[in-house]
C-alpha cells in the first residue's frame, strides 16, 4: 500500500511515495516560498503520480513543534493540521511528527555508505544516540532503546537552547548577536542563518564592509579556497557545532553515537573533519574521557527523513 511521505523544512518540502523503503525513485522537492500552504504542495505532488501510486495513508515531518495533530512551523508562516490534510486527501491515516523525530527514526536503517565518519570510534550496540542538524534552522532529537527491543525517538526543540561561548572570539560574536536579538539560541549560530549571522558579526567586529553573503556563498567560497572572514566564519561555526553536539551527548548519555544531519554538513564533510569540531566536542574538562570514545557521523543519505517516516508507517501496520 502506497504511503505519502513528506519532509517539510523552512526552505524546501520533499515528498515521495514509499512504505517498504525510502522510495527515492519518486522523490520530488518543492520550494515552500512558491506555494501558499502545505496542502497546495501535496496536491501538486499527488497530481504528478500515476494512479497506481496514489497514497492511501501518510507520514509527514515538519520543522517546528508538533502538538497532537497540529504544528506551527518555526521558520515558515504555516500552520499544519494532519486531520484536515487526511480528510482533504482521503487518507486512512496521516502521522505528523517533528522533522528530527523522523531523522532519529532513520538511524537504524542507515548503512556505512550513508555515513561520513569524523573519527575512528565505534559505538557499543543498544545505547542512546543523539541527532542534530543545521539546515534552515537547527533540529535536535535522540533515539533511546526501550525494554522491548525497539527504539523510541525524543521530540525536542533543543535547537533553541542558549548558546554559550568557549573562547573570547566566540564571546564577541555572541555579544553582537545578543545586542541584535536578545536571546541567542544555538540555532542563531549553528544553522544556515547562523553562518550568515556569524559572518555579519565578524564584519561588524572587524570594521569590514558587509558583502551580504548567503550561507551557500560563504560555504562555496571557502570550499574553493577563500580565506579571510568566510573561513573564519566556518571555523567558528564548527566550534559552536562541537559545543552543541557535546552538550547534547552529555544530556542524553549518547554513548551510541552522535549523528549530524541537515542540508549543510553533507556539502563539506572534509572541512568539518579538518576543523576544530572534534577537539571542541571533547572539550568538557573532567568529562573528556566520557566524550572521547563517542563516535560522530555525518549523515550523507539524501533523504534520511523518508527512512524514518517509512519506518513509522510500517510500525503502524505491524501493530494492527
Amino acid at each position: 500500500m502506497a504511503s505519502l511521505l513528506g519532509d517539510i523544512g523552512g526552505t524546501n518540502a520533499r515528498f515521495t511515495i514509499g512504505l517498504a523503503d525510502s522510495g527515492d525513485d519518486h522523490a520530488k522537492t518543492y520550494r515552500c516560498a512558491d506555494y501558499p500552504d502545505l496542502a497546495s504542495i501535496i496536491e501538486t505532488f499527488i497530481a504528478s503520480l500515476p494512479d497506481s501510486l496514489k497514497p492511501r495513508n501518510g507520514a509527514i515531518c515538519v520543522a517546528g513543534p508538533v502538538k497532537g495533530p497540529t504544528a506551527e512551523m518555526t521558520n515558515l508562516p504555516w500552520s499544519v493540521d494532519a486531520d484536515v490534510l487526511r480528510n482533504r486527501f482521503s487518507l486512512e491515516f496521516l502521522f505528523l511528527v517533528n522533522d528530527f523525530t523522523a531523522q532519529a527514526l532513520a538511524i537504524p536503517y542507515l548503512g556505512e555508505a550513508d555515513l561520513f565518519a569524523l573519527d575512528r570510534m565505534e559505538a557499543p550496540a543498544g545505547r542512546a544516540m543523539a541527532v542534530l542538524g543545521p539546515g534552515t534552522g537547527l533540529g535536535v532529537s535522540a533515539l533511546v532503546p526501550t525494554p522491548d527491543g525497539r527504539w523510541s525517538p525524543l521530540t525536542t526543540e533543543g535547537g533553541h537552547v542558549t548558546m554559550a561561548s568557549r573562547t573570547g572570539e566566540e564571546a564577541r560574536v555572541l555579544q553582537v548577536l545578543a545586542d541584535r536579538y536578545g536571546h541567542v539560541s544555538a540555532e542563531r549560530v549553528v544553522s544556515g542563518q547562523g553562518i550568515e549571522n556569524i559572518h555579519k558579526a565578524l564584519c561588524q567586529i572587524t570594521g569590514t564592509p558587509d558583502p551580504e553573503m548567503s550561507a551557500q556563498q560563504i560555504v562555496d567560497s571557502v570550499l574553493t579556497g577563500t580565506e579571510g572572514l568566510p573561513a573564519q566564519t566556518l571555523n567558528l561555526f564548527c566550534g559552536f557545532l562541537g559545543t552543541v553536539a557535546s552538550n547534547l551527548a552529555l544530556t542524553i548519555g549518547a554513548q551510541g553515537g552522535v549523528f549530524l544531519a541537515g542540508g549543510i554538513l553533507p556539502r563539506m564533510p572534509d572541512l568539518v573533519a579538518a576543523s576544530n569540531f572534534r577537539s571542541r566536542f571533547e572539550d568538557k574538562g573532567r568529562f573528556r574521557e566520557y566524550l572521547s570514545p563517542i563516535p560522530v557521523r555525518i549523515i550523507m543519505h539524501p533523504y534520511p527523513a523518508f527512512l524514518g517516516l517509512a519506518a513509522l508507517a510500517r510500525d503502524r501496520y505491524s501493530r494492527n
